[in-house]
This record gives structure tokens, sequence and C-alpha cells, in this order.
């Protein structure tokens, strides 16, 4: 195997990883592709990446209204035990 060959591959191995003049033509394909789309393209992207945002925050509310319920649960089997403990 050539050392040139294993330095260039990339994470899927088979393919190599693309250089700087690479990603400006990907670029630029890109963009006469989806020029006059692009505007839209990025404003529904952006939106997505906002709701998406926004269910994890729901997501990590919901986890510390469980960890808060789950500890007072805790506390209250720990006092239901220390009454039970003769004195």
């Amino acid at each position: 195997m050539n050392v040139d060959c294993a330095a260039n591959c990339c994470l899927w191995g088979f393919l190599p990883s693309f250089g700087p003049l690479e990603l400006v033509v990907i670029g630029m394909v890109g963009i006469l592709m989806f020029g006059n789309r692009l505007p839209g393209v990025m404003k529904s992207l952006g939106s997505s990446v906002i709701e998406f945002k926004k269910g994890l925050r729901g997501v990590e509310e919901d986890a510390a209204v469980i960890q808060r319920e789950l500890s007072e649960g805790a506390r209250a089997v720990r006092d239901a035990a220390d009454l039970r403990r003769p004195v």
C-alpha cells in the first residue's frame, strides 16, 4: 500500500479526502445548482435548527423534572425509613 494513499484516505477508507480546490469546485457546483433557491434553503435550514434546539430544551426540562421528582421520592423513602427505626 502506498504511503500517500494511506495519508489521503478518509473515514470511509475507499474515498480520498477532499482538498481545498475540490471543496471550492463542489461549492461552485452547489451554488450553480441551488443559486436561486439558496436563500429559501438556508431559511428552512435555520428554522430547522431552531426547532431542533427547542426540542432539546424541552427534553432537558423534562429530564430536570424527572430528576427533581426522583430526588423528592428518595427523600420521602429516607424519611419513612427514619420513622420506622427505633429511637
